[in-house]
């Protein structure tokens, strides 16, 4: 179902006010469900106003709003403001993303840190006290109720990729990265960018490449088949988005993220199923580099247990429909 370009006025409603995530904006619903921090489905008793096919959009000081109806006649508002404001401000923290990528732990970036070293102390110090706050859900809607969810929780050092579909209870997780026994690559470099283009075409505030991909990026891996001077330069882009204008300091860069995603030449083969489910395996015995750590290494069992293959099936097919693209 097509997107709506007009704004639209906020359609009257019988009930009561409830605030989002943030306490920012209010609108009025009978029933509130959250789905993690920084987005919120709202359940309303009527609406007005409403187009034919069912489909809406307006914008509440700038953020955007999808109304829906289902068969039943019922409504659903969904705010569209995927990114919490506390990470926000965090993504033009050059601080927060020495953690995020690691370059504090002497990964990639590291030996440009300079004098955040000493503010990265600090912050280690603060991180028992600060512990309570610094674990959030940031789900992004990529179309038709997926939604692509990054886990956050900074004092552990700990990130996961999880998807949401209309079918799913609760989020199922493609992989994770941390310091201790990480999984994270779960998706292909092409996935990662239809993902983060589908998610700029729902809510135009998330930009692509901008503050997604340079979120969602620690989650992909690229491979012989892709190009990679183009992904290396979209991250870079992505990461230049968000980077103070007078800041000269560390920032991390597309060639970080290569350092730890880079499977060229490493025997990493990928297979396909009748379904159009994709795996990989990797030769041991032949590869140089780091292993390919994923949880994304067999088929689909048919059990609901193992890498959820169906779910990322759901994502993708929406992402390619709200893009326009079958052939993504």
């Amino acid at each position: 179902m097509g997107r709506d370009e007009d704004s639209r006025r906020l359609p009257d409603m019988d009930s009561r006010p409830v605030a989002d995530a943030d306490g920012s904006h209010q609108t009025e619903c009978s029933e509130l469900t959250s789905g993690g921090s920084g987005w919120l489905s709202v359940r309303v008793g009527r609406a007005r106003n409403l187009p034919p096919d069912g489909y809406g959009i307006c914008r509440r000081g700038g953020d955007c709003v999808d109304l829906v109806r289902d068969a039943a006649g019922a409504v659903s508002i969904v705010l569209l403001v995927a990114i919490p404001s506390v990470l926000q401000e965090s993504l033009h923290d050059p601080v927060f993303w020495a953690r995020y990528t690691f370059a504090h732990e002497e990964g990639p970036g590291a030996d440009r840190l300079g004098d955040l070293e000493g503010l990265l102390d600090d912050d280690d110090d603060d991180a028992d006290e600060d512990s309570a706050d610094s674990s959030l859900d940031v789900a992004f809607e990529v179309g038709d109720g997926h939604h692509v969810v990054l886990s956050i929780d900074a004092s552990a050092d700990s990130y996961s990729l999880g998807i949401t579909t209309p079918d799913l209870a609760e989020p199922a997780e493609l992989g994770w990265d941390d310091l201790a026994h990480w999984h994270p690559h779960a998706l292909r470099w092409p996935e990662l960018d239809l993902i983060c283009r589908a998610i700029a075409a729902r809510n135009p505030q998330l930009q692509h490449p901008g503050a997604p991909l340079a979120l969602l990026c620690r989650f992909a891996a690229v491979f012989d088949d892709d190009d990679v001077d183009q992904a290396v330069a979209a991250v870079d882009e992505a990461y230049a988005a968000l980077r103070p204008p007078q800041w000269e300091g560390y920032w991390p860069c597309g060639a970080d993220w290569l350092d730890r995603v880079d499977f060229r030449g490493e025997n990493v083969i990928w297979q396909r199923d009748e379904a159009g489910n994709l795996w990989a395996h990797q030769d041991d015995a032949d590869r140089d580099g780091e292993p390919f750590y994923s949880t994304r290494l067999g088929p689909d069992s048919g059990t609901g247990d193992g890498f959820p293959h169906t779910p990322l099936r759901a994502v993708l097919s929406a992402a390619r429909a709200t893009v326009g693209d079958p052939q993504a």
